[in-house]
């Protein structure tokens, strides 16, 4: 247990810049152009993001091994696909559709709100989300926009 605690309190120290909006020097590069968004177009999509994140650091923040991964794609049909995977506890199938409700929550303290808010900025922008399976064991949440 005291080893879990110590990974645990790791993996948030190495996620609090991401938290909290402030990215390591060099940790973002500049990819293909694609569409291009004004900043007050493009802070939703970054909250719905981190949205994304912390629900699968939640759902990996007791694990001895969590794992999280990111993946960011374009589709062969021109849409962007953000995935974020990890190994934790997973989503039921019958309640993949509940998470994305307002005020929807099975975490200790939560508000319901991360998820809901990120299905409203996919749906604004003529997207979806959905959640899957991980090959990682847990839950992958999809966007494609």
């Amino acid at each position: 247990m005291k080893q879990a605690g110590l990974q645990t309190r790791q993996l948030k120290s190495a996620w609090r810049p991401l938290m909290t909006g402030k990215w390591p020097e060099g940790m973002l590069r500049q990819g293909q152009p694609c569409r291009q968004f004004s900043v007050r177009q493009a802070l939703p999509f970054a909250q719905a993001l981190l949205n994304l994140l912390r629900n699968s650091i939640r759902a990996t923040a007791e694990l001895t091994e969590p794992i999280l991964v990111l993946g960011l794609a374009r589709e062969a049909n021109g849409h962007f696909r953000i995935e974020v995977r990890d190994n934790g506890p997973g989503i039921p199938a019958d309640r993949r559709e509940d998470i994305f409700l307002p005020f929807y929550t099975t975490h200790k303290g939560g508000s319901g709100v991360g998820l809901s808010f990120a299905r409203q900025v996919a749906l604004a922008h003529g997207g979806s989300i959905c959640a899957l399976d991980a090959p990682e064991g847990g839950a992958n949440l999809r966007m494609v926009i």
